[in-house]
């Protein structure tokens, strides 16, 4: 059992600290939830003081961007192990595809194709989702094929092909 806890322990020190796609997925994610507080926003208050359904399409957009970017920031975190790290890009992963079904889905929007939900609101929030997604993704594989070449391989064949590709 030890020596269990032993290869888990060591392939959890490979991925100790952080690494350029942690940077990457932090600052999509604040870029997006600031993004829903200023640029992106969705279409204004109508003159008499009521919100369009947009409006509440965004604010959830909003809620989803700060719970994503909270989930990024203790996935940037130094003290996170490799398994930590992957199931919170899983649980970002399942976030932003959250975000595709929000707008004009599960929340209604403006009926007009000119206004700000439509020409704003709705691209960024699927460019924004999108790009998490595919970065999510990558971190996972990359995990993923470092856990199945140690498991093939050992410790050794692991060290000695690093230390190649660092030398190259």
């Amino acid at each position: 059992m030890s020596e269990i806890n032993n290869k888990n322990n060591k392939i959890n020190r490979r991925f100790d600290g952080i690494n350029i796609i942690d940077i990457i997925l932090l600052a999509t994610a604040v870029l997006f939830f600031l993004g829903f507080l200023t640029v992106f926003s969705p279409c204004a208050a109508q003159d008499d003081g009521t919100w369009m359904s947009c409006h509440w399409a965004g604010m959830s957009l909003r809620g989803v961007a700060g719970v994503l970017m909270i989930l990024e920031f203790l996935h940037a975190l130094p003290v996170m192990n490799a398994g930590r790290k992957q199931g919170l890009d899983m649980a970002a992963v399942c976030l932003s595809a959250l975000i595709f079904f929000i707008p004009g889905r599960l929340i209604d929007i403006c009926v007009m194709k000119t206004m700000r939900c439509h020409t704003v609101m709705i691209p960024a929030a699927f460019l924004c989702a999108g790009f998490m997604i595919i970065l999510s993704c990558m971190d996972i594989y990359k995990y993923y094929k470092y856990y199945k070449y140690y498991k093939y391989f050992g410790e050794d064949k692991i060290n000695n092909k690093l230390e190649r590709n660092i030398n190259l």
